[in-house]
């Protein structure tokens, strides 16, 4: 039973090692779906208090259990920065929709850390979807409202704020090696959008 459950803990670390890497690589991989990152790094999260609490009258389970809050103080120290990736990781924190485009393509609009909000377009390839690339939201808005430059902030009352408004379609276009084209349905109009494809250095 302890062994399978060592075994188990093993095979889900190393899981969440490929996880990061591929997550932190020039051009992002991470399982299909918004939820299933979550799903895995949260069982990991329970798998391993678990693991913990079963072998705790051992040495290697409580000073396994000192590196794990070691590393949860250091993560504090560099502004936080570590920390808070960690837990928009683990959370919704910063997301603010998810956009189903078809079988292959989805979008999120999200507010990275850091950055001003985006429109991440993300490509299904087997079990695994790739992170293509970008585009400012305030793009989006901007061409939708016929302005160049589309305040976010909400303090012009010309322009609505980013988070009253919503993407209520997005529908594939063309793509080619250079870049993926999507059609948006945003503040009743339709907007024609290029997302740049992260290339490897």
């Amino acid at each position: 039973m302890n062994k399978t459950l060592l075994r188990l803990y093993a095979f889900l670390t190393a899981l969440i090692v490929c996880n990061i890497l591929l997550d932190f690589s020039a051009r992002p991989l991470s399982l299909w779906g918004h939820y299933s990152d979550r799903v895995l790094r949260w069982t990991w999260f329970a798998l391993t208090v678990t693991v913990i609490t079963v072998f705790w009258k051992h040495r290697a389970a409580r000073g396994y259990l000192v590196l794990l809050l070691a590393g949860f103080g250091l993560s504090i120290l560099p502004m936080g920065v570590p920390l808070a990736m960690a837990l928009q990781a683990l959370t919704d924190d910063g997301l603010r929709q998810r956009v189903p485009v078809n079988s292959e393509y989805r979008v999120e609009r999200r507010r990275p850390l850091f950055n001003d909000v985006q429109v991440q377009l993300f490509r299904r390839t087997g079990i695994l979807e790739q992170e293509l690339g970008a585009r400012n939201y305030a793009d989006l808005l901007a061409y939708a409202s016929g302005k160049k430059q589309f305040l976010t902030t909400g303090l012009n009352p010309e322009f609505p704020r980013e988070r009253d408004t919503d993407i209520t379609g997005a529908r594939f276009l063309h793509a080619t090696e250079d870049s993926v084209t999507i059609e948006y349905s945003v503040l009743g109009k339709q907007v024609v959008l290029a997302h740049p494809v992260r290339r490897e250095d």
